[in-house]
């Protein structure tokens, strides 16, 4: 019987920048009717814009533990933003017992991927410099007192 897992990713920092390292904390959660057995993650990758692609070794990675149900685990891995764009995590699991894997991002729809997938938005250091910029502008706009000139 397949074990159904719900994968759910946080990055810090929050906005990622080309050129920077940032962390993923995956969180793994047992959602199916049995225990899973336990296991291991056996691809954790970033896809790029133009094909670039960032593994991990996963060799290095600490085994899933048995999971009864509903019960979650954390694994944290640190990469570095090798492109501006939509980067897509990339994450596959093994069960100890060699079931199939059902992956999910919510309850209730599993994914049609042999693999679990997430886009991150990488923001490009221009880009990234405007957004400060008109972060700084809004801020001054809405620290003057005065009515703005179309609403006298």
């Amino acid at each position: 019987m397949a074990h159904n897992i719900l994968i759910t990713l946080e990055s810090t920092p929050e906005n990622i920048i080309e050129g920077s390292s940032f962390r993923v904390f995956l969180t793994f959660q047992n959602i199916g009717g049995q225990t899973f057995p336990g296991g291991k993650i056996t691809q954790l990758t970033a896809k790029y814009p133009d094909g670039i692609i960032s593994s991990l070794t996963v060799d290095d990675f600490k085994p899933i533990p048995r999971l009864e149900i509903n019960k979650s685990w954390t694994h944290r891995s640190s990469f570095r933003a090798i492109a501006g764009g939509t980067a897509w995590v990339e994450v596959k699991i093994e069960a100890e017992d060699k079931e199939n894997i059902v992956y999910f991002q919510q309850i209730g729809s599993p994914l049609p991927t042999p693999h679990w997938e997430v886009p991150l938005r990488v923001r490009t250091l221009d880009s990234h410099e405007i957004l400060m910029l008109l972060e700084k502008i809004l801020e001054k706009l809405d620290s003057l007192d005065k009515k703005p000139w179309w609403n006298k």
